[in-house]
């Protein structure tokens, strides 16, 4: 992903060897004792996101249905890539939580909101919802630092930096949009977002 150090992915995969060579140390001494190496308050914030994550899947499954309907395949396609990053995001949080020695329970998952009376709308809906997002990650980010927890500390950078992205990209679409209104100028838009 541009932006997104890679420092922080190596960093993030060296904790989790560390993580799973602690476990088969512990494992040939003898331990029997499952351990789990996030709080509870964590493993639950973490649990949740995946909930969320998961959500904002749905968002951009429902606006790429929503640009699709109107035969905007641009746009459509835009939301769509959109949606299969944060299924990516989904795999990435429930992997976390498995990889660190924690059960994910499922929470589940809401409807998004089916109808939107413009482009602007639906844009501006997810741009509202990254934001939501973002503010996830830097509580979860703050209770890892209060948690001593470097692992997650890591992980929560990752995602608040791809969350900035996300953000950027979702506010210069409502501009272009909001610019744009319902006419011609959609078309052109649409366009342009085709790959």
């Amino acid at each position: 992903m541009s932006g997104i150090p890679a420092n922080l992915e190596q960093l993030l995969a060296k904790q989790l060897t560390n993580i799973k060579q602690a476990q088969a140390a512990e494992e040939r001494a003898g331990a029997v004792q499952q351990t789990r190496f996030l709080s509870s308050e964590m493993t639950a914030l973490l649990t949740r996101q995946v909930g969320r994550e998961l959500f904002s899947y749905y968002v951009y499954l429902g606006l790429y249905n929503w640009f699709a309907d109107l035969g905007l395949d641009g746009l459509a396609g835009f939301m769509k890539k959109n949606a299969d990053e944060e299924l990516k995001h989904t795999e990435k949080v429930n992997a976390y939580l498995v990889d660190t020695n924690n059960r994910p329970a499922l929470p589940a998952i809401e409807a998004p909101a089916p109808e939107y009376d413009s482009a602007v709308a639906v844009a501006q809906a997810a741009l509202d919802h990254e934001i939501s997002v973002t503010a996830d990650w830097k509580n979860i980010h703050g209770l890892a630092v209060n948690d001593n927890d470097p692992t997650t500390m890591a992980l929560a950078l990752w995602f608040v930096t791809e969350q900035i992205e996300e953000e950027d990209k979702t506010m210069k679409l409502v501009q272009k949009l909001k610019l744009a209104g319902d006419g011609l100028a959609l078309l052109q838009i649409d366009e342009m977002y085709k790959e």
